[in-house]
């Protein structure tokens, strides 16, 4: 599977790349921080990877459960996630978002 054999530098090729953060400042993260506050259930990202916008979402929404296909990016999203040490809950699950667990 692609995203076994490249987890351990999916970041540094992939989301990291100045095309990548462009598409995340100019989509997600506008329309996120003009909708975050009205978030008061918890939020659901699918397809959350090695966390690029779990990292926004864990900085703004006390609750989250994120959500992927692979179980190595949910590992390395799991350890973004305990080392920025944002308070609040975060449930992070192995599976597919067209048949979610």
């Amino acid at each position: 599977m692609f995203f076994k054999d490249n987890v351990s530098h999916y970041d540094e090729d992939i989301t990291d790349s100045v095309y990548f953060r462009a598409l995340d400042k100019v989509t997600f993260e506008n329309w996120f921080n003009r909708n975050y506050n009205k978030i008061d259930k918890p939020v659901l990202e699918l397809g959350c990877g090695t966390g690029q916008q779990t990292v926004q979402i864990a900085k703004k929404s006390k609750d989250a459960v994120c959500l992927d296909i692979s179980e190595e990016m949910v590992v390395k999203v799991k350890e973004k996630n305990d080392k920025l040490q944002i308070p609040g809950s975060r449930h992070f699950i192995v599976g597919d978002a067209e048949d979610p667990p």
